[in-house]
């Protein structure tokens, strides 16, 4: 350091460079989150067709070694103007109904409401075991249902995602 440099507290470079990363960093991140509220107003505003936040949240996880057998999209679902997406999955494993109910009722889904199962009618086939749940994530309701049924000795696993838009 120089006399200069005590005389009028001036930092070295290497605190310069320093500090312009970090006042560079602080400056990008605000403009990250400015741009992604952004987009979250104008996802609010316009109505777009699809709160993937929501889909993620509500999506319930696959059973584990089941065999997808089957996808479809949009046929269940009476699809009118403001709904967003219909998926369904069907999958096929050898284990036993009441192991497949306990484990979706044994997941651990951190701030999401337990997967319960009650004997009802779903949106397809007869009276089964189902499960469902809706959440609603900005300007998107998203759900989900769960079918386990036997079919010919095997246990089937049935999984609607939909969502609209709307409260």
């Amino acid at each position: 350091m120089d006399a200069r440099s005590l005389i009028w507290n001036i930092p070295d470079e290497e605190t310069l460079r320093r500090n312009l990363r970090r006042e560079r960093l602080t400056r990008l991140a605000w403009i990250l989150l400015g741009v992604l509220l952004f987009c979250l107003l104008i996802s609010c505003i316009l109505g777009v067709p699809q709160s993937f936040l929501g889909e993620w949240w509500v999506k319930p996880p696959r059973y584990p070694g089941a065999t997808l057998v089957d996808y479809r999209k949009g046929e269940v679902c009476q699809m009118p103007a403001q709904a967003t997406y219909c998926y369904e999955w069907f999958y096929r494993t050898q284990d036993p109904v009441d192991q497949v109910k306990a484990y979706f009722e044994g997941l651990d889904r951190g701030f999401r409401p337990p997967i319960q199962f009650e004997w009802k009618r779903g949106q397809r086939f007869g009276p089964n075991w189902v499960a469902e749940g809706c959440r609603a994530v900005i300007s998107t309701i998203s759900c989900f249902q769960i079918i386990v049924r036997p079919v010919n000795g095997e246990t089937e696993v049935y999984i609607l995602e939909s969502g609209r838009m709307g409260w």
